[in-house]
Formats: structure tokens, C-alpha cells, sequence
């Protein structure tokens, strides 16, 4: 039985990516900020151009260090919320629509709940409930 992927599984080429291009745009950050307060670049600069300078490389510093981070991480700042997120999700899908067991006796109507204990089952899963009369597929195909 092969398991689905999941999603919060990021490819290591994309990692190595993401890595690269936020230490690119941090060190760019850190950089500038540097220049601009103790290099020659600042030197004859007004105070107004260095505190904009830098606030516009702490954009750089925050982007770059959360790629960096995210790539080293793996699954990035917000990873554990996420896997909540998803988990919740998967559970609400549960409870909106059971999964149906095999076997006689076990199958469960999506549209009343009804549990279906003789049923004609067309070749590809189809079969109507006995109680409200809905169609569905037991395979769980919409």
C-alpha cells in the first residue's frame, strides 16, 4: 500500500535554493547596514539616509534569514501550526464524510448516516441507500 506524500516534505533542491538565496539577500542586508554606519559608503551621508537605508535592509535581513531558516528547518517559521492546520482539516473531512469498511453490514450512507446491512452494488461501487434513497459509491469516488 504506498502513503501519500506529505505536503510539508520540501524537496532537498528547493531547500538548498531558498537557503542560498536568504543568505544572498541577508548578508546583502547586513552589508549595506554595515557601509552605511561604520564604512566609507556612510561617511559623508546624512543621518536621515542611513536610518532608511537601513530599515530597508532590515526588509532584506527579515526576508533572507526567514528563507534561510525555513530552508534549514525544513519546515519553515510556522511548521508545527501547519501540521495542526492540516491535522484539523483531516479530521473535519472525517467527520463530514466516514470512511466506509469493507464488508457486509459496514457500509454508512454520506447523506443520512444510514448503515446499509443489503445493498446491490453496481460493478464500480455505486449503490443507492435504503433508508433516503441517495446514491453514492462505496469506494468513496464522487
Amino acid at each position: 500500500m504506498s502513503e501519500t506524500p506529505s505536503p510539508f516534505k520540501v524537496p532537498t533542491a528547493i531547500r538548498v535554493l531558498f537557503g542560498t538565496f536568504g543568505l544572498i539577500f541577508a548578508g546583502i542586508g547586513v552589508t549595506v547596514i554595515a557601509n552605511l554606519w561604520f564604512g566609507e559608503m556612510g561617511e559623508g551621508a546624512p543621518t536621515f539616509f542611513k536610518i532608511v537605508g537601513s530599515f530597508i535592509s532590515l526588509a532584506f535581513i527579515a526576508m533572507g534569514g526567514t528563507f534561510a531558516f525555513s530552508a534549514l528547518f525544513g519546515g519553515g517559521i510556522l511548521a508545527k501550526e501547519q501540521q495542526d492546520l492540516a491535522a484539523t482539516a483531516k479530521f473535519t473531512q472525517e467527520m463530514e464524510h466516514p470512511s466506509v469498511a469493507a464488508g457486509p453490514g459496514n457500509y454508512v450512507c454520506p447523506a443520512c448516516g444510514g448503515k446499509l446491512t443489503r445493498a446491490d452494488v453496481s460493478p464500480l461501487g455505486d449503490v443507492k441507500c435504503e433508508f433516503c434513497g441517495s446514491w453514492f459509491n462505496i469506494h468513496g469516488k464522487r
